[in-house]
Order: structure tokens, then sequence, then C-alpha cells
């Protein structure tokens, strides 16, 4: 998407930079729908996590609301919060149910406790 059409400057290289700062850091981080994400989602920056991370994805979500035609996206993206908060109390012991782990959406691997992830205890008793 070429987004300088949004944009007004007089200065070619500010409206270069605007679109490598878009593609980079706000195009390239919206991520097909894998699961346990149902919806697009925003790939933190980095390469510590593979989820959608409450912090990056509210400063992705906001610069992508100044381009036209994002709503869906956008509404997507927040989706996945509203659905992990129930497949999260399904899958958590009662002592955490309606928080979120790690303080943002968990990765497939938190939700689904494959090798590699950081385990949780299968009882109702906290660590």
């Amino acid at each position: 998407m070429d987004i300088r059409e949004f944009f007004e400057s007089d200065d070619p290289e500010v409206l270069a930079l605007t679109q490598r700062v878009f593609d980079k850091c706000i195009l390239e981080k919206l991520q097909q729908p894998a699961e346990p994400l149902q919806h697009t989602w925003v790939r933190p920056v980095g390469p510590y996590y593979n989820g959608q991370w409450i912090w990056d994805t509210m400063f992705v979500v906001d610069l992508l609301s100044l381009l036209p035609d994002q709503k869906k996206v956008i509404r997507d993206i927040f989706q996945n919060y509203w659905d992990f908060q129930d497949r999260w109390n399904q899958r958590m012991p009662a002592y955490v149910r309606d928080m979120v782990g790690h303080g943002g959406l968990a990765s497939a691997r938190t939700i689904t406790g494959k090798p590699g992830s950081s385990r949780r205890r299968n009882d109702d008793e906290p660590t």
C-alpha cells in the first residue's frame, strides 16, 4: 500500500521515511490467522515471542487507524483478545481465570502447553 497519498509534505525524504516506517513497523506486523488466533493479528517487535501482545498491538493499531478501510482489520485484531479470554478461562485453573497471562495475549504455546512453552500447572494450586 502506498501510504504517501494520505500524508502531505514538501520534502520527498519525509514521505519516503513515512512509507518505510509504515511498511516496516505497521503493515509488516499484520499476520494472517494462526491458531489459536482466529483473526488477523499483530506480530510483536523482535524474536522474543510469537503471539499478540497488548503493548505492541496498541501502537500498531493506533497508526493503522490513520489508513482508510482498516476498520475490519482493527476489529479482527481486537476480536483475538475477546476470543482468547474465553479459551483461557476454559483451560486455566480457577485462580487465574479472567486474567491475561504474560502481560498480553498469549501465543499458541501458552494456551496449548506444547513443548518449549512456559509450562503451567495442571491443578488449581498456585505455584
